[in-house]
């Protein structure tokens, strides 16, 4: 029964990636009102998670199945793989499906995931490289129509949580590590790489600013990240909000743009419009797409336990570079 299960969970992760990357891009011009196609496991455990982390850029898709199962029910538990998809006229074809050879007893491979042009990314929060959960992101380059591990990127031990949130853009990568400890208790801390003759090199470790650690432990700077261009966006997920506000459950966006090479915070996003001001922006940020100025910010529970769908708040990027919330996005459905 339960394998009968499986052949039928769907992917709407993976029907909603898609469908945010043409909102946040060119080619959105109207309503979503049907399914193109629907990527299913075709075999695996319900719990294996499959489309639990999906990226898209041209023609190809990814997608983690974190939670799989390396060698079946009885072999190594949450070790995690990634599939990828190429769009032909047949519409989308599995083409491989990855798991590094290295790769841990729950690693989770494939929580996050990213793709852009001929490059994919995929991050592996839980790897043990030494140190429990210290984290890892694995590189991966597409040639000749086959996708090939081409770097592994680690940092110090007590970075724990590496590659939780992950942002790709052409040379350009930034990795979170919400678990890192060295500031503050789990403070968070995110890493910034360039592409330089074609290797990943770290060119930048990057703090938040404006967040007093002997005050609020439990940042989690970097549990989201997103980036497009010069601009990033990283998430937070502390527990006691920023500094000054009247909410706690404080979650937040901290919006950065490279200026001279260098990653500059020019601003912290809240949620503009939460449901109930007394509990705060439980779950804002902890989804975000970025792309041409617009970021989008995911709340599936906004106000803690009130009783409320989520929602995706909409910002736009001002003349002088601030952003400006512009529209509050929530189900129509109860």
């Amino acid at each position: 029964m339960k394998k009968e299960m499986t052949k039928r969970v769907a992917c709407g992760f993976v029907a909603l990636s898609l469908a945010m990357t043409s909102l946040l891009g060119q080619n959105y011009t109207g309503e979503i009102t049907h399914e193109d196609q629907r990527f299913e496991a075709v075999v695996g455990d319900w719990q294996n998670f499959y489309g639990s982390a999906v990226a898209v850029d041209g023609n190809w898709a990814v997608v983690g199945e974190h939670n799989k199962w390396r060698g079946g029910d009885s072999g190594d538990a949450h070790v995690g793989a990634v599939h990828f998809f190429e769009r032909t006229p047949r519409g989308w074809v599995e083409r491989q499906t990855v798991t590094p050879l290295d790769a841990n007893r729950s690693d989770q491979f494939g929580r996050p995931v990213a793709i852009s042009g001929d490059t994919a990314v995929v991050g592996v929060p839980n790897h043990d490289n030494g140190a429990i959960s210290t984290g890892a992101v694995y590189v991966y380059t597409l040639a000749n129509g086959v996708w090939s591990q081409t770097q592994k990127l680690e940092v110090r031990p007590h970075s724990s949580g590496f590659g939780l949130g992950i942002g790709l853009h052409g040379d350009s990568l930034i990795v979170g590590a919400p678990g890192d400890s060295l500031v503050a208790h789990w403070w968070g801390i995110a890493y910034a790489y360039e592409r330089i003759a074609g290797t990943w090199t770290l060119v930048q470790v990057i703090q938040p600013e404006g967040f007093r650690p002997d005050l609020y432990s439990d940042l989690h700077f970097g549990y989201q990240v997103s980036l497009h261009g010069d601009l990033a966006m990283i998430s937070t997920w502390d527990r006691d909000g920023h500094p000054g506000w009247t909410f706690g459950y404080g979650r937040q966006v901290v919006a950065y743009e490279r200026i001279a090479g260098v990653w500059v915070q020019k601003e912290v996003i809240g949620d503009p419009a939460p449901f109930d001001p007394n509990s705060g922006a439980y779950d804002f940020g902890i989804s975000t797409a970025l792309s041409d100025g617009v970021l989008a910010v995911g709340a599936p529970r906004p106000s803690g336990f009130y009783p409320r769908n989520g929602k995706v708040s909409v910002f736009e990027r001002q003349v002088d570079g601030s952003w400006l919330s512009t529209q509050e996005l929530e189900s129509s459905q109860p």
